[in-house]
């Protein structure tokens, strides 16, 4: 049985009188590939960010790979294995696709000032960049200027550097949120090769995407968890229909 790469044990969230998140416990097993749903405003990003660190807990715990990190900054939780990406992105539109990921990669590899580094340096800078570029279906775009790609190509530059950090556990966060189908069906490519080992948890609210995607999917509501299960599970459940799809 896999090990659990990520454990949140009744974990509450609350601003003001606002319950964001009221209890959720919830354990994903390392390789997973874990889809968190739900209507708008059920907590979902706020789940998210209470995770990777950006938020912090009012009650509750949360494990990184048997790692009690609940009062562990978010910089902290990157070194642990943690990385995302989020709604909005964050690339410098003005440099290269290369260059963008070269800054994340000489962050993580701790040369991005020591100017007395090996030469061999550079080069294992490069062949790692080259391989995140592979990875992300990118390899032959990376002198593009990223202010010149579409919008669903800076989603995998996103992507790209997330992946920087080497992380044991990915979160994205709405990956596919304003692209065309074509740029959707690219991106769950993208997801479905992304190594097996890599623990992945996604907030997305396109169907396609979820159950292409997911082995296990976890349904919030209201800040807590209405129901989880397989993909199909969570299909057939009245439930989910009335609140989420919206059906009687």
């Amino acid at each position: 049985m896999a090990a659990e790469a990520l454990k949140v044990s009744n974990v509450k969230k609350q601003f003001g009188a606002l319950a964001a998140i009221d209890g959720v416990t919830l354990s994903v097993k390392q390789g997973e590939r874990r889809a968190i749903i739900g209507p708008n405003g059920a907590g979902k990003t706020t789940f998210f960010n209470l995770v990777s660190g950006a938020l912090s807990l009012t009650a509750g715990t949360i494990e990184l790979n048997g790692t009690n990190v609940t009062s562990i900054p978010s910089w902290k939780r990157v070194r642990l294995g943690l990385s995302r990406t989020f709604q909005r992105n964050n690339l410098f539109l003005s440099l290269s696709v290369y260059e963008n990921v070269q800054l994340a990669v000489q962050r993580e590899m701790g040369t991005s000032y020591n100017m007395l580094r090996p030469a061999r340096s550079f080069g294992d800078v490069r062949a790692k960049i080259l391989d995140i570029l592979d990875k992300v279906g990118l390899a032959d775009r990376g002198d593009i200027e990223v202010a010149n790609l579409s919008y669903g190509e800076q989603r995998q530059v996103e992507v790209a550097l997330a992946l920087a950090s080497e992380p044991k556990i990915l979160l994205l966060d709405e990956p596919t949120a304003g692209m065309s189908l074509t740029e959707t069906r690219r991106m769950i490519d993208l997801i479905k090769k992304l190594p097996s080992d890599l623990t992945l948890m996604i907030v997305e609210h396109d169907m396609e995407v979820v159950f292409a995607i997911s082995d296990y999917i976890t349904v919030l509501h209201l800040g807590q968890v209405l129901t989880e299960g397989t993909p199909s599970e969570v299909q057939a459940d009245q439930r989910v229909r009335e609140v989420y799809l919206g059906e009687e």
